[in-house]
């Protein structure tokens, strides 16, 4: 093998390795949403259930549920987020 040969070789093998380094990253990123995602909606089912039980007192009504969705959502993001950001 010659010189040049040896050299159009390595690039080419840097230039897999860039695409497939790039592959993990990507893949890394959407596990890291998909558990970010499993988290929340636990933690928000967990936060809607108590607020439907001690605030609305029990009420599980569709208007009951819709006037918590903002309030609970909000609670879980952050719930969701200090418990994700103690993991780091």
């Amino acid at each position: 093998m010659s010189v040049v040969d040896n050299d159009k070789w390595q690039k080419m093998i840097k230039k897999r390795h860039k695409k497939i380094a790039r592959r993990v990253m990507i893949y890394d990123i959407i596990m890291a949403v998909r558990e970010n995602f499993k988290a929340f909606m636990i933690t928000w089912v967990i936060v809607i259930l108590v607020n439907q039980i001690f605030i609305f007192g029990a009420c599980f009504a569709i208007y009951c549920l819709v006037a918590a969705l903002p309030h609970t959502s909000v609670i879980a993001i952050l719930i969701t987020y200090f418990m994700s950001k103690g993991e780091d």
